[in-house]
């Protein structure tokens, strides 16, 4: 039995992908904003201090800058050609799994705002 080669497989292929990719660039983005922001408490002080040093590890050695500049890399190649006819239902999967994840976390964060202005009114 030969192994799945068409549209379909590239599709989940490219969906398994960007869920993946997803999930570790937001964890690098979130270390990134993390070492941007000031920080303070007991033991640091006033919130002054920023973790600036932090900045140039978490961006070159942290896998979601890798990851993203690989899918730039090959979305660039699908684009201007080069590559498989294969690896356009990849990316197709993969974008297609980004919007989704992005559509969700945007309704999710508008269901949360609602719930807090409802919350908000009821106290007045």
């Amino acid at each position: 039995m030969a192994p799945p080669s068409g549209p379909m497989s590239g599709v989940m292929l490219g969906v398994l992908a960007g869920f993946t990719v997803s999930s570790i660039t937001g964890h690098w983005l979130t270390l990134v904003m993390v070492s941007m922001a000031k920080h303070g408490g007991d033991f640091l002080g006033p919130p002054r201090r920023r973790l600036i040093g932090l900045l140039p590890f978490a961006t070159l050695l942290h896998p979601g800058a890798w990851l993203v500049g690989a899918a730039l890399y090959f979305t660039g190649r699908i684009l201007f050609g080069g590559l498989n006819p294969l690896w356009t239902w990849v990316a197709v999967g993969f974008y297609g799994a980004l919007a989704f994840l992005g559509v969700a976390a945007l309704a999710g964060q508008a269901r949360k705002n609602r719930r807090k202005r409802k919350i908000d009114q009821e106290r007045t």
